[in-house]
């Protein structure tokens, strides 16, 4: 149905407004939290 980059985009974009409108609704802490997963993708993928 998509070639893996349009799919790679949706997909990353659907995980974005998901972590957005997670994070509107915690405290600041939880971007620590955010912060480490995002270095962890970037060293997996």
């Amino acid at each position: 149905m998509y070639d893996n980059t349009d799919h790679s985009k949706s997909s990353t974009e659907d995980t974005l407004n998901r972590l957005g409108n997670w994070l509107k609704s915690r405290p600041i802490e939880n971007w620590g939290f955010f912060i480490a997963g995002v270095i962890i993708a970037r060293i997996l993928f």
